[in-house]
């Protein structure tokens, strides 16, 4: 295919911004083969992103393309990389570390389920990319063999911090992070925008406060099992007004004080998850409902102390809400009722071992919302007035 050069498609910066709508792979991948010129524009276009995602029992073809690749002498488009996600694949500490050697640029990455890397190696890594995003999660139970990823240590994330001031996004999987290294996360990533750790039974206020002193643009937080306590939600609500996402599952030391100072200083709250935090009662999910009308998510499994009073609040003020946990709650069918009523968008809803529930109120909000995805419900195990033995799965995954 030829040109006149005066033809907009002869200009590359032209062909670039067309290009840039074409992100998808499939679409985006035939502009190879057009000639040089349309090669030269999208191929750079096609390596800001590369996702590799393999399984239990087969191997990423893509992924050993990629390595292939990456092993030979020239690699001219690997300076454009940005994004680089790996999920379920083999791969080494040393190819790895080449890889990132290779994209200098490289600002995001997401490893999944790999095993056989080690800590150490994300250290060495962001010594060279100056990381924005980094999420590592390798505790799947398909991987027989453990990675030390999972024990990633307060000395790499105290490196990691240091080396990355411009991270945004940080996702670990370790349950061995404690005050120490969140301290210099807090010190050395001012602007974190999402900070969610797993198991963190070994952070206190004395970490959180911090983070949100001095980390303003928080948007997600995520702290499994924390020690945390209303004080530092107190101070998250006085510092950091952008937070959207509060996920607090098994955090048994925080009460409604905490979570309505967050509801009342936050308004775009979108999703809480609550699930197994013992202390929280009708006053704070009534004050939920009262102060954030965006609610999308709302998790209060086993919070025993959860009635209809807040349930009908949050149906009748969350117009947007799409996924609500209410497992082991005691509501009755007056919560089923409110929700068929008001909850033009909800599509899903987990009522597993909700002991009050009847089969009328079950069979009025399916009527009315027969796309609705209940969780373990089968008419069979639901008597009205009386206890329920649903054996399922868990709820909406929020």
């Amino acid at each position: 295919m030829t040109y006149n050069k005066l033809h907009p498609l002869y200009l590359p910066e032209i062909l670039t911004e067309i290009f840039s709508y074409l992100v998808t792979y499939k679409t985006l991948y035939p502009t190879l083969f057009v000639n040089r010129l349309w090669y030269f524009c999208s191929a750079p276009i096609l390596w800001r992103k590369a996702d590799f995602i393999g399984g239990l029992n087969n191997v990423c073809i893509g992924w050993r393309k990629f390595k292939k690749v990456m092993r030979e002498n020239r690699k001219p488009h690997a300076s454009y990389l940005l994004q680089l996600h790996i999920s379920s694949c083999k791969v080494s500490n040393d190819e790895l570390y080449g890889i990132a050697r290779s994209c200098p640029n490289l600002r995001h990455l997401k490893i999944k389920w790999c095993c056989g890397l080690s800590d150490r190696v994300i250290s060495k890594i962001t010594q060279i990319c100056l990381l924005e995003s980094l999420s590592v999660s390798c505790n799947s139970k398909g991987i027989k063999r453990s990675s030390e990823l999972n024990n990633m240590k307060d000395t790499t994330l105290c490196k990691i911090a240091n080396s990355c001031p411009n991270l945004q996004y940080l996702k670990l999987g370790s349950s061995k992070i404690t005050d120490i290294s969140l301290r210099t996360v807090a010190q050395s990533c001012i602007n974190l925008r999402c900070l969610k750790l797993g198991y963190s039974k070994h952070i206190t206020d004395i970490s959180i406060i911090k983070i949100a002193q001095n980390c303003p643009y928080l948007e997600y937080l995520g702290l499994q099992t924390s020690n945390i306590t209303d004080a530092s939600l107190k101070q998250i609500a006085e510092s950091c007004p952008k937070l959207l996402i509060l996920s607090l599952v098994g955090c048994q030391k925080i009460t409604d004080g905490g979570i309505c100072a967050i509801s009342s200083a936050c308004p775009n709250m979108q999703l809480y998850a609550l699930e197994d935090c013992e202390g929280i009662t009708d006053i704070s999910v009534k004050k939920i409902a009262q102060s954030n009308l965006n609610l999308k998510y709302l998790n209060l499994v086993w919070c025993h102390l959860i009635s209809d009073e807040s349930i009908c609040e949050i149906a009748r003020l969350c117009p947007k809400l799409e996924g609500l946990q209410l497992e082991s709650c005691d509501i009755t069918d007056t919560s089923i009722y409110a929700i068929a009523h008001s909850c033009h968008n909800l599509r899903g809803l987990n009522i597993k071992d909700c002991h009050y529930l009847s089969d009328v109120a079950i069979n009025t909000l399916i009527s009315r919302k027969p796309n609705i995805i209940i969780p373990g419900w089968n008419p069979a195990d639901m008597n009205s007035g009386s206890d329920t033995d649903v054996n399922s799965e868990s709820g909406i995954s929020l």
